[in-house]
């Protein structure tokens, strides 16, 4: 017996009529004033369980983060070029002439802990060493401390759509479920066939223009089911449909607002939108609607120094704007012993191999990758992982430059295969200037894979030259060069791209983003009662 979506802010209902909870799973412990049905809810289903039948959507492991000693540094910078974030959050606050002030807080750091905590000397009242909640409850439904929230997120793409915003979501999810917190996603409707349990989906239509998306309904409903659960506070991320309908929810509920933007949508609006507009045009009709929209939230979520400086270039005037890396399961993203296995799979045995990751769009400049191949000696070859809507153009393209024997179309790759291949490369690299960060970079470099990356925005910040990687401009000549650079020194690059990755860590990312819900939703109380 189906289940199918009833608006988004209505009921799920059986098809005989019954009446189905959605997020029945993730009320465990409420009472029955507020709206729970006590203990003997259904808890959260085990993800293995989750994701049946969705054998590419694997189970990720969390680890403790490694981070930097305590305290507190300021330094006041202006529109110059921002420091590279290695840990912690910078707090940017707006000022009159667009100069930027950081305070970066470091968090203290944390040891490894193994076997539910057991070597945690700590006291029960704090858990600074181990970075970890021990579900002690006051109240019967928070957990000790008071640091166990109800979180809503809301987010534009998820599973079965393969991108950084889905996994995103999916890693910081599962990371604030095992720090005490409850946590559900919000996400545009794929279809029975690839319906989770525990999700609640938004009636939604395929997105013509843009394949393996889908578009949410523009029908005017609230967003009841969250309502209803009375979350602390709704986190969005994204920039479009799905946005735009949990800042309405948030402006009648009351419920505070933290949106993560990781996705410059003005840059690629030209090629997506269902309306052919000059793309200069379209790109700044875009622009204003960001600034419309990116003032609205409590905070504003940027990854990266340099996306923050771009936004505030652009006009965007958020209430208060922090920078928290995406972050990377580094427990799960280590280098294996599997590396030969993939190279015998795709005939790359004896050569010098460059991977890249990530979703075929022509925004991801591929074509420069191959195009450039024609260039190098016969033992480099390049391993293209992903598909989408560039990828046949780009096949082509192989043929046309005389390059088939070099490049190797590998596909789609599950996520249980992704650290595999990551091992068997020698070098990353990546010709896009469109990432507001670059997960899949990050993933290469906890594998040990030193990165070559366009010179531009995001990459910036994370690529030392000759310490992790190499920059690059955008030419064929330029691409080689650190090709062939990147080969020579890449011993040495090796450990400084694991170093770098460590300072990513998806506990770090949980642990900034529990402190800005914490502060946001405090900021919201004291503006209420006064």
């Amino acid at each position: 017996m189906g289940i199918q979506p009833a608006g988004f802010g209505g009921r799920f209902r059986r098809r005989d009529g019954g009446r189905v909870l959605p997020i029945q799973c993730c009320k465990k412990n409420r009472t029955a004033e507020e709206g729970g049905q006590g203990p003997e809810e259904v808890h959260q289903l085990p993800d293995s369980e989750r994701r049946e039948g969705h054998a590419d959507q694997q189970d990720r492991s969390h680890g403790t983060v490694h981070r930097c000693g305590d305290g507190v540094h300021e330094e006041e910078m202006g529109c110059t070029q921002m420091p590279a974030l290695a840990c912690g959050r910078i707090r940017v606050q707006i000022r009159p002439d667009n100069a930027v002030r950081t305070d970066r807080h470091h968090i203290l750091r944390r040891r490894d802990v193994q076997n539910g905590h057991a070597d945690c000397n700590h006291r029960n009242d704090s858990h600074q060493r181990c970075g970890r909640l021990h579900p002690q409850e006051e109240d019967g439904n928070r957990p000790a401390g008071g640091r166990g929230m109800r979180v809503a997120i809301v987010t534009d793409s998820y599973f079965p759509t393969r991108d950084g915003v889905a996994t995103q979501v999916l890693t910081t999810k599962e990371c604030l479920d095992r720090m005490g917190h409850e946590v559900i996603i919000v996400a545009p409707d794929p279809g029975e066939k690839d319906r989770e349990e525990g999700i609640i989906y938004v009636p939604s239509k395929p997105f013509k223009s843009y394949e393996g998306y889908f578009l949410p309904t523009f029908r005017h409903n609230e967003l009841k089911e969250v309502e209803d659960w009375n979350p602390d506070i709704i986190h969005l991320h994204g920039c479009t449909v799905m946005t735009m309908k949990g800042l309405v929810t948030s402006h009648f509920s009351g419920i505070p607002t933290v949106q993560t933007f990781v996705t410059m949508v003005n840059e690629v609006a030209y090629q997506y939108s269902p309306i052919k507009l000059p793309p200069n045009f379209l790109n700044k009709l875009v622009q204003i609607y960001l600034r419309q929209e990116l003032k609205r939230p409590n905070a504003l979520v940027v990854p990266t120094p340099s996306i923050a400086k771009e936004l505030l270039e652009m006009g965007v005037k958020p209430k208060r704007m922090e920078i928290i890396p995406v972050g990377v399961d580094i427990d799960r993203f280590v280098k294996n012993d599997k590396g030969d296995e993939i190279r015998e799979r795709h005939g790359l045995v004896g050569k010098k191999v460059l991977i890249t990751v990530g979703r075929l769009s022509f925004e991801k400049k591929v074509d420069l990758l191959i195009s450039s191949m024609k260039h190098l000696d016969d033992d480099i070859a390049l391993l293209i992982c992903g598909k989408g809507p560039a990828g046949d153009e780009w096949r082509q393209l192989a043929v046309d430059e005389g390059v088939t024997d070099k490049v190797v179309f590998a596909g789609f790759v599950p996520d249980d295969d992704l650290v595999s291949y990551y091992s068997c490369a020698d070098l990353f690299i990546t010709a896009s200037k469109f990432e507001t960060q670059g997960l899949t970079t990050l993933e290469a470099m906890a594998c040990e894979v030193p990165a070559l990356c366009a010179n531009g925005r995001a990459f910036t910040d994370v690529i030392q030259d000759g310490e992790n990687g190499y920059l690059f401009e955008t030419t064929e000549e330029d691409c080689v060069r650190v090709i062939r650079q990147g080969l020579e020194n890449i011993d040495k690059l090796k450990a400084g791209a694991r170093k770098t990755a460590e300072t990513y860590s998806i506990q770090g990312t949980a642990d900034a983003l529990e402190k800005l819900y914490q502060e946001v939703v405090e900021e919201k109380k004291r503006k209420q009662s006064s």
